[in-house]
């Protein structure tokens, strides 16, 4: 198994950066625990309900939405469009840390 990422700006502008293979209801904290502990983003509030739940955040005073949604899955949003490159960067490093504790667990991603 291995995780990609796939971006896709919308019509507004808008742009999501989705976990591929990474995109169930129980990843959502992990995603979000990462980007606390590792890289520097502040929660700044928490919001679920029986088909979505929804992370706002800051990175560097960079707003965006960590979004799980049952037919989507995964994926950190922007509103804006800007720093897409930062969005990417941040999604990168969350599968990065993902891949090594699991791999710290013994887990072999390459089957």
């Amino acid at each position: 198994m291995s995780f990609r990422l796939s971006c896709v700006t919308h019509d507004d502008s808008s742009v999501s950066v989705y976990f591929e293979d990474f995109g169930h209801w129980d990843n959502f904290g992990w995603i979000v625990g990462l980007l606390e502990e590792e890289n520097e983003c502040t929660l700044l509030s928490n919001d679920s309900s029986e088909h979505f739940r929804l992370a706002k955040m800051t990175h560097k005073e960079i707003a965006f939405d960590v979004w799980h949604n049952y037919m989507l899955g995964n994926f950190l949003f922007s509103a804006t469009g800007q720093n897409v490159d930062v969005l990417m960067q941040l999604a990168e490093n969350v599968i990065a840390g993902v891949t090594q504790r699991l791999s710290e667990k013994g887990v072999n991603l390459a089957e």
